[in-house]
């Protein structure tokens, strides 16, 4: 799998976990509450394996628990240009690598 790719879900999973505890800590939510999406989080991102899953993934989650929706629009937004990005590289790599066995 993509170390890259890997990295940006480690952040964004550590993300809404802080603002899972954020909430417990401001008792914005209750622990009875924080263990359905606790559980959601640690079931769900297991799934995840590709950028388009962690966009579903975030916006499952913001869907489900309001908490999430501003980090849901953030990432999703990051996510969505990181994937750009990585096409736009692998294009690139293609074109130079096509250059390079071009015989002059």
């Amino acid at each position: 799998m993509d170390p890259g790719f890997e990295n940006k879900k480690k952040e964004t999973v550590n993300k809404i976990t802080g603002l899972l505890i954020e909430a417990l800590e401001k008792e914005t939510m209750t622990e009875d509450e924080a263990q359905p999406v606790a559980r959601f989080i640690l079931d769900e991102k297991e799934k995840v394996k590709d950028a388009n899953g962690l966009v579903v993934f975030i916006q499952t989650l913001s869907s489900r628990w309001p908490l999430f929706k501003d980090l849901s629009t953030i990432e999703t937004q990051s996510v969505q240009q990181g994937a750009q990005d990585q096409q736009k590289l692998d294009l690139i790599k293609d074109q130079l690598s096509k250059l390079a066995n071009v015989t002059v």
